[in-house]
């Protein structure tokens, strides 16, 4: 079913919310970094297709947003410090991390120490193998949300043929006195590397099996709030078989090793807080370990299992409401919804210029626009499951060259039982950018 609406420039296109914006263009890794020291509070970063070294925004309220979607690369992402009432958003990016980051304390994709909000939509974010640090580290920050977005940790590997293994198997995603919201996002731990022996050299040279890690993982002062997401635990490393050396004529039997454990799906610490509406918790798979060899030596055990949920958690059994929408639009073209959720719920629209985080279980989720909010219906889901709606755009009004609108599904089902559902981050632009 696809329903259009009427003009909304009452509420897409407010004069208030007028920003600057900084096209950024591939002119050398450094180059959104210079963008973002030379923009002020509340600018618009239209960033060029590319590959980008690092970026730091220290308290500063900016919108990144890749032009077009998915066609931008960050190597380091870090927003810090950012106040209370100041709001970053991160569009259409992948951070994807090149070479190893051996520092434990300095995490390439990091929000910390903010109490502003923090906003991340179809971003991708992978750290490849070998490398010591998680996917995404949250630290000291209260207000962050991410919808539609696939984080992965890393993994440890072998290397030099076999002979030496380096990384630690990392979360997707850590949560260190924080409090994220996440809508049908996709997280994943960092899988373990296999146990080695190597025998010739001038000592015989041993390394066991790595335990996978954690897909998500959260200490006792966090909350995390889950919609429509999965959760996939790392595979622990298997054993060695048991071999046998020589000593001259004597064969010596060496036992087999042991397999390494599996992550868990999700792991929260004791005082923790996480909640979760149609998700699914997957268990990497335990790593075997090692047969028995022919001149005596001992098979080894497998590794432990991990479990779905690792702590306590809750859950709210609902059916999950998601939300498709574009990143960014050219004032004067359409806005196009695609709402997936249960058939026969009537679905309505929040709209606001404003960011919140507010979870109340009498609506089944995290509030995540602001309390002035327009509400729009946008219908009944039909039989498919799918309800199409086209928002209307004009030009914006003389001065304006960007807005940003915060986007929520609401539904109602036939029980009367309200549903807060998938979120999305629009921009508006003027379309001589």
């Amino acid at each position: 079913m696809v329903l259009r609406s009427c003009s909304l420039v009452a509420f897409l296109c407010t004069p208030a919310l007028a920003q600057n914006v900084l096209v950024v263009a591939n002119t050398g890794p450094g180059a959104v970094q210079t963008a973002v020291d030379a923009a002020v509070e509340g600018d618009t970063l239209l960033i060029q297709p590319g590959s980008y070294a690092a970026c730091v925004v220290a308290n500063k309220g900016l919108v990144l947003q890749a032009d077009p979607a998915g066609s931008v690369v960050l190597d380091k992402l870090q927003i810090t410090g950012l106040a209370l009432g100041k709001r970053v958003f991160v569009k259409g990016v992948a951070l994807t991390h090149v070479g190893m980051v051996s520092d434990l304390t300095n995490a390439p994709y990091l929000v910390q120490g903010c109490a502003g909000s923090v906003r991340f939509q179809d971003v991708t974010v992978s750290m490849p193998a070998p490398n010591f640090q998680a996917g995404l580290v949250l630290s000291g920050s209260t207000d962050v949300a991410l919808s539609r977005c696939v984080l992965t940790g890393p993994s440890s590997i072998q290397t030099w043929g076999g002979t030496f293994a380096t990384g630690i198997p990392q979360p997707g995603l850590v949560l260190n006195t924080s409090r994220v919201a996440l809508d049908h996002v996709a997280i994943t731990g960092g899988d373990g590397h296999l146990a080695f022996y190597v025998p010739n050299w001038p000592t015989p040279l041993f390394d066991g099996a790595e335990a996978g890690a954690d897909a998500c993982r959260l200490d006792a002062a966090s909350v995390l709030f889950a919609h429509g997401c999965t959760f996939q635990g790392g595979d622990g490393g298997n054993g060695t078989n048991a071999s046998c050396d020589t000593a001259g004529t004597i064969l010596i039997p060496v036992n087999g090793t042991p397999g390494a454990n599996a992550g868990n799906g999700l792991s929260v610490a004791a005082g923790g807080s996480a909640t979760e509406l149609a998700c699914t918790f997957t268990p990497g798979n335990a790593g075997t370990g090692g047969a028995a060899s022919s001149c005596g030596g001992l098979p080894s055990a497998a590794g432990l299992p991990g479990l779905p949920i690792a702590g306590a958690s809750a859950s709210i059994v609902d059916a999950p409401l998601a939300l498709d929408t574009p990143t960014h639009v050219r004032a004067g073209q359409p806005i196009q919804l695609t709402v997936h959720g249960t058939p026969g719920d009537l679905v309505l629209l929040a709209n606001s210029a404003q960011t919140r985080w507010v979870f109340d279980p009498l609506y089944e989720g995290v509030f995540l626009f602001g309390a002035s909010a327009r509400r729009t219906v946008l219908g009944t889901i039909p039989a498919s499951g799918t309800l199409t709606y086209v928002l209307s755009t004009t030009l914006l009004p003389p001065g304006v060259l960007a807005t940003h609108r915060v986007l929520q599904l609401v539904a109602r089902h036939p029980s009367g039982q309200l549903e807060l559902g998938g979120a999305a981050y629009v921009t508006i632009l003027d379309p001589s950018f």
